[in-house]
């Protein structure tokens, strides 16, 4: 797998019988369980099979289940509810997302005899719906009664990958920005030449927009992953949609060079779906396929009718490496730097979560990379407008 030095692991498990076994091999060595409890995090031992023989009480808390017995012989994937464990063949471990695992990666440099921490990007499918999620995962190998096991300690640090998203995105965009309507105001209130102040306030309004998509991004993030982002749901024209979208790129620097076309054969349909949330996504769409783009390059948006739902795209001529695109709807993963990589993360999850949509992509060097946003349509017309 490329960016790898992992493949997926076997998928033999050890059987039940034997699973009961090492667990009492483990509970009959007093050090270790004292260890296991002692340690203010989620910890568990793993067999060669990489299943859990041993675990402590705060993993069961952050699992709620009552008792061990529910969790004796299964994987760190499968107790997460990783969605990528779930969709392997051989559970967790053996899927192709498996191979840039960072809890996998781990895991198996302890079984070859090193101890490694490593950070694993999860995506959890719950009930209320896929989430992402980020663990600390140090394994240490243990050799007990002639037998190989590895060590696991995890914990959430979902708060501090939040706080860097803050640190190192959010906030120097925020005080950028600001620095920018500063000198633009101080422009507008100074002596202008015919014309200027015309540009000065066009320039003013577009920085001011792109402060507030800023915050609106970091505010969406957060209630959208409590289930608590707000939606209103009505008619919307997917092609009045792709237009704005565009539109609102106008006075863009992430533009600057580059052409935005609305294809030729894009299509019409009424939607059913929240027009703010709608312009938010379609947003990030673009301004990822621009920032994808080089110089002189087009990025194309269209949208179609596709049965009872319509397809809202956007197209660019860059080709994502696999490993790329095998990672690029996981929360926090990004090629350009700390604290980024949640555009594509929120994007899905708004749309799916809220709004009955699925976002999805193709790259490949034919046609480069489209990112295609499909929603529900309406199943009534919107009225018309009174003449």
């Amino acid at each position: 797998m490329p960016n790898s030095p992992f493949p997926p692991a076997p998928g033999g498990r050890a059987a039940p019988e034997v699973i009961q076994e090492q667990s009492r091999l483990i509970e009959s060595i007093a050090p270790v369980l004292k260890i296991l409890n002692a340690v203010p995090m989620m910890s568990m031992v793993l067999n060669r099979q990489r299943q859990i023989v041993a675990l402590n009480q705060h993993l069961l808390e952050f699992l709620d289940v009552i008792g061990a017995e529910e969790v004796l012989g299964l994987r760190l994937g499968e107790v997460f509810e990783c969605k990528n464990a779930a969709e392997a063949e051989n559970g967790c471990g053996t899927g192709r997302l498996c191979a840039l695992c960072g809890a996998l990666e781990g895991i198996l440099s302890s079984q070859a005899g090193r101890a490694s921490t490593q950070i694993c990007r999860l995506r959890r499918q719950t009930a209320a719906g896929e989430e992402g999620a980020h663990l600390e995962v140090c394994a240490t190998p243990l050799a007990i009664g002639g037998e190989q096991f590895t060590i696991v300690f995890a914990s959430d640090i979902g708060d501090r990958v939040r706080g860097e998203f803050l640190e190192h995105a959010i906030l120097p965009d925020v005080l950028a920005r600001a620095a920018e309507i500063e000198a633009l105001a101080i422009g507008l209130a100074g002596p202008n030449a015919p014309g200027l102040r015309e540009r000065t306030a066009i320039a003013l309004l577009a920085t001011a927009s792109r402060l507030a998509a800023t915050l609106q991004n970091y505010s969406d993030l957060t209630l959208a992953e409590a289930g608590e982002l707000g939606v209103v749901l009505r008619n919307a024209s997917a092609l009045e949609a792709i237009r704005d979208a565009a539109a609102g790129f106008e006075f863009d620097e992430a533009a600057e060079g580059r052409q935005l076309h609305i294809a030729p054969e894009a299509e019409d349909a009424e939607l059913f779906t929240d027009p703010a949330q709608l312009r938010r996504i379609l947003h990030r769409m673009v301004l990822n396929a621009l920032e994808a783009s080089p110089p002189d390059s087009v990025v194309t948006l269209g949208c179609r009718r596709a049965g009872e739902r319509a397809e809202l795209w956007v197209q660019n001529g860059g080709v994502m490496p696999m490993a790329v695109q095998l990672q690029v709807f996981q929360r926090g993963y990004s090629t350009k730097g700390l604290g980024r990589g949640f555009g594509v993360y929120l994007m899905r999850l708004i749309a799916e979560r809220f709004l009955d949509g699925t976002v999805s992509f193709r790259s490949n060097p034919q046609e480069g990379t489209t990112f295609v946003l499909s929603l529900p349509l309406a199943s009534s017309p919107m009225p018309e407008a009174a003449a």
